[in-house]
């Protein structure tokens, strides 16, 4: 990456392929959303860094992903985030 709009900071962007839901339901009227199905794209929100605008996965749908497996450390910091920045009433319903 060039020095330009960014200056001298750097960003680290972390992608994963997930192929599939290990039981994790995709319904936007059911159990959950599951962060890497269908339904998903209409609830990402862009993120601007510098010039560059990143999608990512509301923390929310991330918290309850990470519930669902079990995850305690990701849940945990997903959820001081959640209660110092604020968070989506709907969306954690």
């Amino acid at each position: 990456m060039d020095k330009g709009a960014l200056g001298n900071r750097r960003i680290k962007v972390e992608a994963v392929h997930i192929s599939n839901s290990a039981g994790i339901p995709d319904s936007m009227t059911g159990d959950g959303i599951w962060e890497g199905g269908q339904y998903i794209w209409s609830l990402c929100k862009d993120v601007k860094v510098g010039q560059y605008t990143i999608r990512t996965i509301p923390l929310e749908i991330q918290l309850e992903s990470n519930l669902r497996r079990k995850r305690e450390d990701r849940s945990q910091a997903i959820l001081e985030a959640l209660f110092k920045l604020g968070y989506d009433h709907e969306l954690i319903e």
